[in-house]
């Protein structure tokens, strides 16, 4: 059975409102605080091979485990899984659940969210061609599957495989920052500690290099400070390019972007200077045509005392329009620099004196577009 270390606790967190672990007192790394034998979890492989879902062999993983959980929800007290069923929230403010989703002011989410709800409409109604009987509806299925989206863990041996894994789901994300991780081991789920943690700290685990767009349509929420945050404009992704190293990754993929919308032989050069102009009049149309408040009016907002939903959908705005904003900031000063004739030499002593003015990838990126 789950073995849960008596120093950790299941609360509700003051600072943030939701559930989450808890240290009951100073613990060091290395600390294990939960061990769950993969037989008490709900494997994948277990519910395609169920009565219950066999039927469905053709769906996709996510519905079939999703079918599956609604099915468990129904059972009564005596089924095997019952205590799992028990420790799942019954009410979940899941961004997929929201009857609108006006508070994004024109966020490209608002159309990802859309598809993601139509696509669960279209499974339901197969669920209903091949099972008409099944004893739930379309906002239980859709609900059941925002939970199983938010809870999955894929364990890659001996075969890549969703699981759903009591206690561990229940601990929140905390990107690089997270003082604990798991892993499956010897036969079970395992969470240990990284970092020590002092009494009344939360256990945290990374969830992954996510941006907040997936955070919020897989997960329901999202994290202020990402860096590993991305936004869509019209044919490009920018991406967070916060010091030299992340700015060259960023670069790459806006080069490789261009190469495919502009398919001709272009030299490094005129690539880079074709990455400058499209990113420039995409941000320009962003900043035209896509909100309707401007970031300031957003950071105003989020001073006062706003409903869940609103605050959680400007945050995301903000991190949004920022990420816009730097990328703004950055194509003006580089763009300055090709208006006044910089010179290679000049461009490489700025590179020496504050190397994040340019968020060079290299000393002579730069410095090649103007020789």
């Amino acid at each position: 059975m789950a073995t849960l270390n008596t120093d950790i606790e299941f609360v509700e967190l003051p600072e943030s409102g939701i559930r989450g672990g808890r240290a009951r007192s100073d613990l060091p790394a290395g600390t294990e605080l939960i061990r769950v034998p993969a037989s008490e979890s709900i494997r994948l492989s277990d519910v395609r091979q169920s009565e219950y879902c066999r039927p469905f062999s053709e769906m996709s993983d996510m519905a079939v485990m999703s079918i599956y959980l609604c099915h468990l929800r129904k059972l009564p007290q005596s089924n095997p899984h019952r205590a799992y069923v028990d420790m799942l929230p019954v009410d979940f403010d899941h961004p997929v659940l929201w009857p609108q989703w006006h508070d994004f002011q024109g966020s490209p989410i608002v159309e990802l969210l859309q598809r993601r709800r139509d696509a669960m409409r279209e499974e339901f109604n197969e669920i209903r061609r091949i099972r008409p009987d099944l004893p739930f509806e379309l906002d239980e299925y859709v609900f059941n599957q925002a939970l199983v989206g938010s809870r999955t863990l894929l364990v890659e041996e001996p075969a890549f495989e969703l699981n759903l894994v009591p206690y561990i789901e229940l601990l929140n994300h905390a990107g690089a920052g997270a003082n604990a991780k798991w892993n499956f081991t010897d036969g079970a789920f395992c969470v240990q500690l990284v970092q020590p943690v002092q009494a009344g700290q939360e256990i945290t685990l990374n969830y992954g290099d996510k941006s907040n767009t997936t955070l919020m349509i897989d997960y329901g929420f999202q994290m202020p400070d990402n860096s590993h945050n991305t936004c869509e404009l019209k044919t490009l992704t920018l991406y967070n390019h916060t010091g030299c190293d992340a700015f060259q990754r960023s670069w790459t993929m806006l080069r490789e972007q261009v190469r495919k919308i502009s398919p001709a032989a272009y030299s490094d050069v005129e690539i880079e200077r074709s990455c400058l102009q499209r990113v420039r009049i995409e941000i320009q149309i962003c900043g035209a045509e896509r909100y309707s408040t401007a970031i300031e009016v957003d950071r105003a907002a989020l001073r006062g005392n706003l409903e869940h939903r609103r605050r959680e959908a400007l945050r995301y705005l903000v991190a949004e329009k920022t990420l816009i904003q730097e990328w703004g900031v950055f194509i003006d000063e580089i763009e300055t620099w090709v208006a006044s004739g910089g010179t290679a030499e000049e461009v490489r002593t700025a590179w020496e004196r504050d190397p994040d003015v340019f968020h060079c990838y290299s000393r002579d990126f730069w410095a090649g577009c103007f020789d």
